[in-house]
């Protein structure tokens, strides 16, 4: 046979063995009812075990933080109710691993992970939706359906998505961006594995998932023997894993904390605040933490020291006291952010301490409430003894501990821990007189790079314009004689828009003689770091001076619901019991702000204007008094604050967003009519107590301040200087308004035109 036959023979064979590894051409149809044929028998198994493989990574303000595990999942009567499940698992949230299981069997869950056992009472329908289901895709949700080989076994493809797998669902407001699925057919037809990939936005977040389940070798759940510790939330060892996972992970992070031990038997009060920043990692990597610590013992004198320490541009260096900083070369990026975990990490509860766990749903956020055991207590105990100098139950007759727990709150949007604290109060009697013990730790997190920059160097990051430009309104008033200001509306809020004012704008505010706010607040609070009579007078203010506390003047289920808000933000501390509802209202505000990973105070028109008036060399002038416009909300009647408390508590986090978002916008377009129908409240479906509530409420933040405010305006016109004048939105439109009162006056204003 020749060369050439040979060859012509050899092709033929290659191409005759290239057809055998294609399947029998089938129709999308034929495809669909082998792989429902090769599911009905899975699903309707009894016995049997699954092998899993999941990854969810979810983009959240730059960062990607990931989840994912492998587990082998098996069931004995599944479906019925004396069902037995085992589910070994090897967990994963980013940088933070740990072995993890769950049993079921006779009515009741158990979760395993570090030697810990817990248990809770459970229906077998609910513990087998907590796992992925046998069977991944859902054939109706695709519109292609397509096949291949791998070996001897017949892959079908599903592409085409239209909708998420609904296992898949695990956000409140899910969207699909693209999903496709595959399943794996043995040569006899059975399932052997099927898998699902996506593209989803969760809640506004963009995430991408994979999963798998192979169908393996059935084996026989073993329920451990061991004594369980019951609670009441079965979830909550998981999500404490996670927390961990969420802060080891992250590319930057800035926190705060506040810690207060207050001990009668030792004369000691101790209080201390925190900040911990940091941001990037390898020779990018760069942190600042700021401690300042108080001490008041038996003297009566407190002692006030604080250490900032900074690492940047690869060099370590602390300063004491506002001294100068002093370089430590040991300290390298790997070291300092170890510590900084350790600092965030350190009053994370771990499974070891838990006695019981409950959990409130907010509606956007998880809190978590977890009692603690006798060896949290004692490990809390032998810290807070050490810094004392003295066991104190060894000078006690009797000693007992009233409350000891701590929290870990999660926001349900983005699933990052939002707050983490520890709190306990003990007695001690001694010689027959009972002194109290009380410590009280709360951290607050905030997964923003941003934020974390800022307080790390003092300045905001490089911003790139926004696709269209900002027009915001701005007005020029004019009287008879000539004489001018500039009127601009702000808003208290920002993105990167803030940081581009149209040319107009800058150049007014750079042309004028002083920029005037409403109050100049950064030099306030210098003030008030050196004016202990200042401090004085807002604390007095803001605090119950009668010796009744926060919860004396409010509903308790309205102060219930305010006490779990504030510890899911971290910002509920000793002395926050004694502070005044409309505190507890502002500062619920800012967290939701916070949360929305969107718009930041920091990038508000004020700030922006701040930064622009220090380059151009401006003097700020304050329109209020400073004191006055920080104790009006402590002003409002006490029905009023209640009334304002309970708003917020009752704005969801999407609503607040949104409201935010909208306005905003509108903002940044410049609209008047828009803006000003914007600002105008429905009071139409009001109460009547709701209506006098909100003409208190109109009254003291819009009406007396809007006199006050055309008083200084007027008085800025009839002097020989250009002043840009600068207040919010809603002191600048609609009736009674800057614009309406100051044409009133005689004045002529005219909005800005910003056309080339």
């Amino acid at each position: 046979m020749s060369y050439k036959r040979i060859l012509a023979v050899l092709l033929c064979l290659a191409l005759l063995l290239c057809g055998c590894s294609q399947p029998p051409q089938q129709t999308a149809e034929d495809l669909v009812a082998a792989y429902e044929a090769a599911k009905t028998p899975v699903l309707q198994a009894t016995d049997f075990s699954i092998a899993v493989t999941y990854k969810l990574d979810r983009t959240v303000n730059g960062q990607v933080f990931s989840q994912s595990y492998t587990a082998t999942v098996s069931y004995l009567g599944y479906g019925t109710d004396s069902m037995t499940a085992s589910v070994s698992q090897q967990l994963k949230y980013g940088a933070y691993e740990n072995d993890y299981a769950e049993y079921y069997a006779g009515g009741t869950a158990y979760c395993g992970v570090n030697d810990c056992l817990f248990s809770s009472a459970m229906t077998a329908q609910e513990f087998t939706g907590r796992q992925l289901p046998a069977v991944l895709a859902d054939a109706k949700l695709y519109t292609n359906v397509t096949s291949h080989m791998l070996g001897n076994d017949t892959v079908i493809v599903f592409s085409g998505a239209t909708a998420p797998e609904s296992w898949a669902v695990t956000g409140q407001n899910t969207q699909l961006i693209s999903g496709s699925a595959t399943a794996t057919l043995g040569a006899n037809g059975a399932l052997k594995e099927t898998a699902y990939v996506a593209e989803l936005m969760m809640d506004g977040f963009l995430c991408h998932l994979e999963a798998t389940v192979a169908i393996v070798t059935p084996s026989t759940p073993v329920i451990p023997e061991q004594e369980s510790t019951p609670i009441e939330y079965f979830d909550a060892p998981k999500l404490l894993m996670q927390a961990a996972g969420a802060i080891l992970s992250a590319d930057a992070i800035s926190a705060a904390d506040q810690e207060t031990l207050h001990c009668d038997a030792a004369a000691l009060t101790q209080t201390s605040q925190q900040t911990i920043d940091f941001l990037g990692s390898g020779a990018d990597f760069m942190a600042k933490s700021d401690y300042t610590v108080t001490v008041t013992n038996y003297t009566g004198v407190p002692t006030t020291s604080t250490m900032t320490e900074t690492f940047r541009d690869g060099t370590y260096s602390y300063a004491l006291n506002g001294g100068t900083p002093i370089v430590q070369a040991d300290v390298t990026a790997q070291k300092m952010r170890t510590d900084c975990e350790d600092l965030l990490l350190g009053w994370l509860f771990t499974p070891e301490y838990i006695q019981n766990a409950q959990l409130t749903d907010t509606g956007d956020f998880l809190y978590i409430h977890l009692t603690g055991n006798d060896t949290f207590v004692s490990d809390t105990c032998n810290w807070i003894y050490s810094g004392i100098g003295a066991n104190l139950d060894e000078y006690a007759s009797s000693v007992s501990t009233e409350e000891a727990f701590g929290w870990v709150s999660l926001n349900k949007y983005t699933w990052l821990p939002t707050a983490i604290g520890q709190s306990m109060t003990r007695a001690h009697v001694i010689e027959r007189v009972s002194y109290p013990l009380t410590y009280e730790y709360s951290l607050s997190l905030h997964f923003s790079k941003e934020d974390a920059y800022l307080n790390i160097t003092g300045s905001l990051p490089a911003e790139t314009a926004p696709e269209t430009a900002v027009t915001p309104l701005l007005y020029k008033v004019t009287g008879e004689d000539g004489k001018q200001m500039w009127l601009l509306g702000t808003i208290h809020v920002g993105d990167a828009a803030t940081a581009f004012f149209p040319k107009a704008l800058t150049d007014a505010l750079a042309g004028s003689d002083a920029l005037a706010v409403e109050t100049y607040y950064e030099a306030f609070t210098a003030l008030l770091e050196t004016d202990s009579a200042l401090r004085q007078q807002l604390a007095l203010g803001y605090y119950y001076t009668d010796g009744s506390g926060t919860a004396d003047h409010l509903e308790k289920e309205l102060h219930d619901r305010a006490v779990t808000m504030l510890r899911c933000s971290g910002d509920y501390g000793y002395a926050t019991g004694l502070m005044k509802p409309a505190l507890w209202e502002n500062t619920i505000g800012n967290f939701l702000l916070q949360q929305t990973y969107s718009l930041s105070p920091e990038k508000g028109v004020e700030q922006r204007l701040f930064t622009l008036a220090a380059q151009a060399d401006l003097p700020i002038l304050d329109i209020e008094d400073p004191l006055t416009h920080a104790l009006l909300i402590t002003s409002y009647s006490p029905a009023l604050q209640s009334y304002l408390l309970a708003t917020a508590l009752d704005t969801t986090l999407s609503q607040y967003a949104g409201d935010t978002r909208a306005l905003y916008d509108l903002w940044c377009q410049g609209d008047e009519t828009a803006l000003t129908e914007a600002l105008q409240e429905d009071t139409s479906q009001y109460t009547e107590e709701e209506l006098g509530l909100y003409n208190e409420y109109y009254t003291a933040l819009i009406t007396n301040r809007n006199a006050l405010m055309l008083e200084k305006a007027t008085e800025y016109l009839e002097s020989d200087q250009t002043v840009f004048f600068a207040v919010g939105l809603a002191h600048v439109l609609g009736e009674g308004g800057l614009v309406e009162t100051l044409q009133a006056a005689g004045y002529t204003v005219q909005a800005v035109s910003y056309a080339e």
